[in-house]
Order: C-alpha cells, then structure tokens, then sequence
C-alpha cells in the first residue's frame, strides 16, 4: 500500500480535469417574461450520466474522514504507552517491494 500526499486533492484536480472535457449540450430558449411582457432567452445545460457519477464520486471524497480512524486509534495508543513494536523485516520487503515497483 503506498500513501500519497494530497489524495483529496489530487482526486478533486482529476474530477475538474475530467469535467471540463465533456461535452456539453446548450439549448438556447425564448421564454416570456408574464410579469413584463418582454421575451428574454435563457440557456439550458444538459449535462451527461457521466459528469452526475462524477459529482457524486468528488462529493464522497469531500465527505471522507482525513484518516482512517479505526487504524490510527490503536497506534497512538501503542505509542503512548511505549509498547508499538515496528517489524524491521515486513518494513524493509515493503521498502524494497516499493522500489521495485517503481522501477518497473
């Protein structure tokens, strides 16, 4: 697993990125103003499924917690008490895992 500086925002850079790329539709409408008598125009969008999937995904990620609570909890806990045991070997096959990785 690696962990990645900035993950909201990347996402959110990603969805705007996305969003400015689909196509939109305008349909330009007379409507009649009842109240004046005067026709003005209005346009209307019509967005696609795709941008709607696309707010809901940015609007999970706005309301995701900043960390995982659950994971982070029983580590501080350990941490304050001095009884968190690191696993020098599992650490380093990650590191190395990791490095591979990124060479590949």
């Amino acid at each position: 697993m690696k962990i990645v500086k900035g993950v909201d925002r990347q996402a959110n850079n990603y969805i705007d990125n996305v969003t400015r790329k689909l196509p939109v539709e305008t349909d330009k409408r007379h409507i009649q103003d009842i109240g004046r008598g005067s026709t003005r125009s209005r346009n209307i969008v019509y967005l696609s499924h795709v941008s709607r999937d696309l707010q809901i995904a940015q609007e999970a990620v706005i309301e995701a917690p900043d960390m995982r609570t659950d994971r982070v909890r029983p580590i501080k806990i350990q941490l304050s008490d001095h009884t968190y045991k690191i696993d020098y070997d599992s650490l380093a096959g990650k590191i190395i895992g990791s490095m591979i990785d990124d060479l590949a």
